[in-house]
């Protein structure tokens, strides 16, 4: 009986094949560490993004930035944008949560840097004022002012900046146990 379901393969041919695979792995995206460049690659794009963002809220009404004039600043194309931010309110939840981490690494570096001699409560006014002109403020003022006429971002808004407060407790309380 020689049924063609029954015949033994030569085991070349299984090596050629195990061959094959292995050889396609080795090339392109599948290459070791290839998924580790591009990973970066697009994580620094994202950053790139939320830097430009930032940049066009701290300098220009929040009715004139738009995704398209985002991605034209960050030298980055419209399929780029979206693929990051699908949406403009994924644009904008993601800026302001980068402007919040940014705003409490501020915070915190404003706290770990208290002169020798100068009382924190006089540093942290100094520090206040000073950061009142940053581009991370101003950019999220505007935001917030946009806020007012725009419900889904005056929800966002409202929720994340608990959680921002929530965490800028907690950096004050460890810092000088204020509570």
């Amino acid at each position: 009986m020689s049924d063609a379901s029954t015949k033994m393969v030569p085991s070349s041919s299984i090596l050629d094949i195990s061959e094959k695979d292995s050889t396609k792995k080795r090339s392109g995206r599948n290459r070791r560490g290839s998924s580790k460049i591009q990973a970066a690659k697009s994580e620094a794009m994202r950053q790139q993004l939320l830097q430009t963002s930032v940049a066009c809220f701290a300098n220009m009404p929040y009715s004139e930035v738009s995704a398209v004039l985002i991605a034209e600043r960050a030298g980055v194309s419209r399929g780029g944008m979206q693929y990051h931010f699908p949406t403009r309110l994924d644009m904008l939840q993601a800026t302001v949560r980068y402007l919040h981490a940014r705003r409490l690494e501020i915070f915190r570096n404003d706290l770990n840097s208290v002169p020798d001699g100068v009382h924190p409560v006089d540093h942290m006014v100094d520090s206040h004022w000073r950061n009142l002109n940053e581009a991370e403020f101003r950019a999220y003022q505007e935001l917030v002012l946009a806020g007012r006429s725009e419900p889904e971002l005056h929800k966002l808004l409202t929720s994340s900046y608990r959680a921002f407060i929530n965490e800028w407790h907690e950096i004050a309380h460890s810092k000088f146990g204020w509570k």
